[in-house]
């Protein structure tokens, strides 16, 4: 357990024991003391001679507290369904006594946490949200909060949603001290961007628009332009429109409004995260004038904030990516080498995509004796990542170019071999034939 969740404890631990039971109350509160210490194995041996006596106990206390020490010191121990069971038990007499406060809210993100262990991330998700819920209720919860949009965080990852995994990450570390002191507001912003999440999570990224426009007017008159708030917001709402809507047009105003708050705002994630989204979107466009006159400040600015979650190598990956998807493989080249030069270990797999897609850049430019050494290394150096069940989608697509590149330098009988284990690789995962492997195989094997 982290030092947050010690403090938790030593704060129930330093609540004086309501029981009758003296005897039992101290031998709680003793258990309680070597759970604080991580002493989980004699925490629940201490535990089993007094189990049965806490539960005939007439005292709501010492049964609420037993429930609460049995998870605590199976989650200790690893046995996360057993954790799981207790901290439910534990909710469950919270709800029929209305006692609600911090312990009830990181039941949930406890619950939460065991799920996402077990690579439950749907379910990990519901309770982390239900602990969200439980936290927007009450104003002292804003530690706890943060801890558990941190878990879904990495519960949305789990499932694939890295941009619902940003926007959850950047709500975690938000700072509390630029948002006003007004509890209509600090009420306002914990339902709104929760709810925003919810519609996203939904598909209904129409809805959020209006919800943004809402809570931009409340945080710019409450606290001002130049705060986290406003710049997250604007930022946000800039991610729907371009990513989720496609209205990049609508969406680049917005971006260019939270980067000229980079003055104001220090080394901020939405400053870096809107410089990095509005120059993809020059690249996409092959607007190489105005990319070329931002890059050096936006270099600037990534170099001076050093971000471990915005690196460097990430600037030049959307860039890449801007100019990939807009068919600008030349312009893509550069970026995706730099990527590569300056390569940072992020979230995900870019470390395996990027070179695959410069791989396709060097062989829609007649480089292809760039893309088959590019690709032999990837599938020499990453051969025990690429056998992951998580890369199982990605491997035959790297084979496939790597036999297209090989095919082109005149490979024809190492082609053959490759193309024929992307088509087996491919029909596994399908059922089918990869239709432009089958066509590459037939021409190779004419000539």
């Amino acid at each position: 357990m982290n030092k947050f969740f010690l403090t938790l404890l030593m704060l129930l631990l330093s609540a004086p024991p309501l029981s009758a039971q003296k005897n039992v109350s101290a031998k709680l509160d003793s258990i309680m003391t070597l759970i604080n210490q991580k002493r989980y194995t004699e925490a629940s041996d201490q535990l089993k001679p007094i189990i049965s006596t806490c539960e005939d106990s007439p005292n709501d206390t010492v049964r609420i507290s037993l429930a609460w020490c049995r998870a605590c010191t199976n989650y200790g121990l690893h046995r996360y369904q057993e954790a799981i069971k207790y901290y439910k038990q534990y909710i469950s007499m919270c709800d029929q006594r209305y006692l609600k406060g911090p312990y009830y809210a990181m039941a949930y993100c406890w619950i939460g946490n065991s799920y996402l262990i077990l690579g439950d991330g749907r379910t990990a998700e519901k309770y982390y949200r239900r602990g969200l819920l439980r936290c927007n209720d009450q104003e002292d919860l804003r530690e706890v909060r943060s801890y558990i949009l941190q878990g879904l965080h990495f519960a949305l990852q789990l499932q694939g949603d890295s941009l619902l995994a940003e926007e959850s990450d950047k709500l975690a570390f938000a700072p509390q001290s630029e948002v006003a002191a007004d509890d209509n507001y600090q009420s306002l912003m914990a339902h709104g961007e929760m709810q925003i999440l919810e519609m996203r999570k939904n598909n209904q990224f129409e809805e959020c628009l209006p919800a943004y426009d809402k809570l931009i007017a409340e945080a710019k008159t409450a606290i001002g332009i130049y705060s986290e708030d406003y710049a997250r917001l604007v930022y946000s709402k800039a991610l729907v429109l371009s990513f989720n809507l496609g209205r990049k047009e609508e969406a680049k105003p917005l971006y260019k409004e939270v980067m000229q708050l980079a003055p104001h705002l220090k080394c901020n994630e939405n400053v870096l995260g809107s410089t990095s989204r509005y120059l993809q979107i020059l690249a996409e466009e092959n607007d190489t004038a105005k990319l070329t006159s931002l890059l050096p400040q936006a270099i600037r600015l990534y170099e001076e904030c050093r971000n471990a979650y915005y690196p460097l190598c990430m600037l030049y990956r959307q860039i890449g990516n801007g100019a990939y998807s807009g068919e600008h493989f030349q312009l893509a080249i550069p970026y995706y080498e730099l990527y590569l030069t300056h390569q940072e270990e992020e979230a995900g797999r870019s470390y395996l995509e990027i070179p695959n897609m410069l791989s396709v850049c060097y062989i829609r430019t007649g480089r292809a004796v760039d893309a088959r050494s590019l690709l032999k290394r990837l599938l020499t150096e990453q051969e025990r990542n690429l056998q992951k069940e998580e890369n199982a989608d990605l491997l035959p697509t790297i084979m496939h170019n790597y036999g297209r590149a090989l095919m082109l330098c005149g490979k024809k009988k190492e082609a053959i071999t490759m193309l024929k284990r992307a088509n087996n690789l491919f029909k596994k995962l399908t059922g089918q034939e990869n239709a432009l492997t089958t066509q590459y195989l037939k021409e190779c094997e004419k000539s």
